[in-house]
C-alpha cells in the first residue's frame, strides 16, 4: 500500500513540475517590467521556434536562421 502511495505522489509531483517548466517563458513574459521588453520577448520567441520548425530537419539552415 505503501508503495502505491510513492508512485502516487512521484506521478502527482512530475506533473507538477511539468507543468512549472512550460510556464517558464508565459511567468517571465508577465513579470517583464516594460511593453517593449515584453514585444521583444514575443517576436524573438516566435521567431526562434518558427525558424526551428519549418526549417527541413536534416539541413543546418534551423541553427544558422536560429542564431542570427
Amino acid at each position: 500500500m505503501s508503495f502505491r502511495k510513492f508512485l502516487t505522489g512521484l506521478l502527482i509531483a512530475s506533473v507538477i513540475f511539468v507543468i512549472c517548466v512550460k510556464s517558464l517563458p508565459v511567468l517571465y513574459f508577465n513579470l517583464s517590467k516594460s511593453a517593449y521588453e515584453k514585444q521583444d520577448f514575443v517576436k524573438s520567441y516566435k521567431y526562434i521556434t518558427n525558424a526551428t520548425n519549418l526549417a527541413p530537419k536534416n539541413s543546418d539552415y534551423r541553427y544558422q536562421y536560429a542564431l542570427t
